[in-house]
């Protein structure tokens, strides 16, 4: 029965509570009314009580997403159906990202907002080799090695201004990441 209760974060450990005034002792000056709401120390408390990777992955809107979300768009009947991620730069110079079903011949638009109701429906000039490769992982989509080839020399163009620049490991996936999403 406890799993269907709010989890209550009114009780703290010694070296919490430590930790809390600490923090507010130091911030006496800065810190007003709106701050000191009960949801901006529940905040507080959940940001002391938890693990780093939790926090990370409660702050990345991909995480969110299942490979079942295709399903549910009507994109494809199943997960095993393989679906193709593509890219192409509009006459704007935006990245556009479509999924593209070779069995019923469909295409998908994939926009930020699909991943967070409150983002853009722009991908903007350029999209890291990181981030389309964990796109394509998430919504169980393959791409081809061009495809991955391409997006780092568009990546590499806009941000260093040579489609040759060396591409820092920070925006590129594992190899066995690659491996698991290339045609």
């Amino acid at each position: 029965m406890i799993s269907n209760q709010n989890q209550s974060y009114s009780l703290l450990s010694q070296d919490e509570i430590d930790v809390l005034v600490s923090f507010l002792l130091d911030k006496k000056n800065s810190v007003d009314s709106d701050v000191m709401s009960q949801q901006s120390i529940d905040k507080l408390i959940y940001l002391i009580t938890h693990d780093r990777k939790q926090l990370m992955n409660m702050l990345d809107p991909i995480t969110g997403i299942d490979s079942t979300f295709l399903i549910q768009k009507n994109f494809r009947q199943t997960e095993e159906e393989v679906c193709e991620l593509r890219f192409h730069i509009a006459d704007d110079g935006y990245l556009n990202l479509t999924a593209w079903n070779p069995d019923t011949e469909q295409t998908l638009t994939i926009t930020p907002d699909i991943f967070s109701d409150t983002d853009t429906t722009d991908w903007g000039k350029c999209i890291s080799p990181l981030t389309l490769n964990r796109i394509a992982r998430a919504l169980s989509l393959k791409y081809t090695i061009q495809t991955h080839e391409q997006i780092c020399k568009v990546f590499a163009s806009v941000l260093y201004g040579d489609e040759a620049h060396p591409i820092p490991a920070l925006h590129m996936p594992t190899n066995t990441a690659l491996l698991d999403t290339i045609i």
